[in-house]
């Protein structure tokens, strides 16, 4: 594959604000569109594949405007869902985390000040 076909690949995908199955298929087709077309033109630039299919963003736009706004606004919305969910898990679990650390600190603390606090002495008998 030629890196110029992968460069406008990766900048139509990083345009997408959630991609699903539908958009890596779309993404593969237009892919595989590129790769014939460079197939038959040599391309040396980046330039040559915007100046034959568009910019990155005008390839997104003839994307979604051809879904239902519904659906799409769904999609949008399951992905905040989707992060948010994600976010406080991270949180949770940096909180978790965060207390067993102290809690073992603090055991250790104490098993120390125990072992410190310890009076007599121990004698070992070899019999």
């Amino acid at each position: 594959m030629n890196k110029y076909i992968k460069q406008y690949c990766k900048h139509v995908e990083t345009l997408f604000p959630v991609i699903k199955k539908e958009e890596r298929l779309y993404l593969n087709k237009l892919e595989n569109q590129l790769e014939d077309f460079c197939d038959e033109h040599p391309i040396h630039s980046l330039n040559q594949l915007y100046d034959e299919y568009g910019v990155p963003s005008n390839i997104v736009n003839d994307y979604y405007s051809s879904l239902d706004t519904d659906r799409v606004i769904e999609r949008i919305k399951q992905a905040k869902i989707a992060r948010v969910i994600i976010l406080f898990m991270l949180i949770l679990t940096l909180l978790a985390s965060t207390v067993a650390v102290t809690k073992s600190v603090l055991y250790y603390k104490a098993y120390q000040e125990a072992i410190a606090n310890i009076n007599g002495h121990w004698e070992d008998e070899i019999h």
